[in-house]
C-alpha cells in the first residue's frame, strides 16, 4: 500500500474513507453470531490490524488466548500496543511478524479469523489445505471478502494495480466445496447514500478517497477520465436503497462434506 494516501493532506481524505465505509460492527456482531464463542480456548487472527475485533472477540470468549499474524512490523507493533491498553496482553500468547504461508504453530486452534487479508493467500490448494489444518477437530474458521456486488470489489476490479484484490467471496467458497469442506456463505450490506458519495453534484472527498484506496495512489493522480470513471461506477452500482458495499462472511468446519 502506497504510504502517502495516509499522510499529510491525504490522511484528512483517508479519514473521511474510513469514515464512508466502516462496518465493523456489524462485522464484529455477524461473526460473533455465526458461532458459540464460551468454550473457545484459542484463536488465530491473520492480517488483524491493530486489534480492535481481536479485543472484542477476547472479551466475548473469556478463556481464549490469541494468536496473531501480520507481515508488517507497523501492524505488528500497533496491535501490541493496543492489547495492552485494553488490559489484555496477557492474553496474547504469540505475534508472528510473518504471512499465513510461512506461519508455522506446533497446535491447532479453535477460531481462525481472516478480515480482509485473505487477498494475499488466495485459492491455492495448499492454503486452503494448511487452514483446516491449523483448526481443532471442532474448530470453525471465518474468512471475510467483498461480495461480487459490492462497490468494493468494482472499484478493486477496475482500479487496484494488485490483482489479487479482485479476490471475491464467491471464489473461496468454490475453492473450499471443491474440496469436499462444509461451507456456509452469509453476504452483509451497508448501503451508501447518495449524499454520502456526492456533494453539490460532485464526487465527496469519501468517494475519492475510496476510489484512490482501491488504486493505492494519491486521488489527485487521477486523470479527467478516471474521475468520471469513478463517477459512472457509483451511479450505474446505484439502488433503490443506495451503492451496496457488501461482505461475504465464509465459514469453514473441520468436517468434510
Amino acid at each position: 500500500m502506497n504510504n502517502t494516501l495516509y499522510q499529510g493532506s491525504h490522511r484528512r481524505l483517508f479519514e473521511e474513507f474510513l469514515k464512508l465505509v466502516d462496518d465493523s460492527d456489524a462485522q464484529l456482531a455477524a461473526i460473533l453470531n455465526s458461532s458459540s464463542w464460551e468454550e473457545v480456548r484459542s484463536i488465530l487472527t491473520i492480517g488483524g490490524g491493530q486489534g480492535i475485533i481481536e479485543a472484542s472477540l477476547l472479551r466475548n470468549a473469556p478463556h481464549a488466548n490469541i494468536w496473531y499474524l501480520d507481515p508488517s512490523s507497523e501492524q505488528c507493533d500497533a496491535f501490541r500496543q493496543f492489547m495492552k491498553n485494553e488490559l489484555l496482553y496477557s492474553r496474547v500468547k504469540d505475534i508472528s511478524q510473518t504471512t499465513f504461508q510461512d506461519f508455522t504453530a506446533s497446535q491447532t486452534f479453535d477460531r481462525i479469523v481472516s478480515l480482509f487479508s485473505w487477498f494475499y493467500i488466495g485459492t491455492d490448494e495448499q492454503w486452503l489445505s494448511k487452514l483446516i489444518d491449523l483448526l481443532s477437530p471442532s474448530g470453525t474458521a471465518f474468512l471475510m471478502l467483498p461480495n461480487i456486488d459490492s462497490i468494493e470489489h468494482i472499484f478493486y476490479r477496475e482500479f487496484s494495480p494488485d490483482k489479487r484484490m479482485t479476490l471475491i467471496g464467491d471464489e473461496i467458497v468454490k475453492a473450499f466445496r471443491d474440496q469436499k469442506f462444509t461451507v456456509t456463505q452469509d453476504t452483509y450490506t451497508k448501503w451508501l447514500l447518495p449524499g454520502e458519495l456526492f456533494k453539490g453534484g460532485q464526487l465527496s472527498d469519501g468517494s475519492l478517497a475510496f476510489a484512490a484506496f482501491a488504486a493505492e495512489r494519491p486521488f489527485d493522480t487521477f486523470s479527467k477520465a478516471e474521475v468520471e470513471k469513478i463517477s459512472e461506477l457509483l451511479k450505474s452500482s446505484q439502488k433503490s436503497q443506495g451503492v451496496p458495499l457488501s461482505w461475504d462472511l465464509i465459514s469453514i468446519s473441520k468436517n468434510s462434506l
